[in-house]
């Protein structure tokens, strides 16, 4: 154990170092932590929403999607579901090869 007079000898005048409140440092943390993860969540959103809207565009194989009846009593609703399947898809083109394949 050393006494005080022999702690200042020691020390010769020199102040220690004071020690600073981490508090906002662990604060700015937190945030940048946070930031980080909706930058994240921001970045996954886009490549998402642009993987959607690549389905068929400029660069992309376009869909191809084939009616088929499987019996006689579906041709019926073909037609139908051709208009209809024509009209939600934008800029949709429709080729008819034959009206009935032997």
């Amino acid at each position: 154990h050393k006494s005080k007079g022999a702690v200042d000898r020691i020390n010769r005048g020199r102040v220690s170092v004071k020690v600073c409140s981490k508090k906002g440092l662990k604060i700015q943390r937190r945030v940048d932590r946070k930031h980080q993860l909706s930058q994240a969540r921001n970045q996954a959103r886009q490549e998402a929403i642009a993987k959607k809207r690549a389905h068929g565009g400029h660069g992309f194989p376009p869909i191809a999607v084939a009616l088929v009846p499987l019996s006689e009593t579906q041709e019926q609703y073909i037609q139908g579901t051709l208009d209809k399947l024509s009209n939600s898809i934008e800029d949709s083109k429709v080729t008819k090869i034959s009206e009935r394949i032997q």
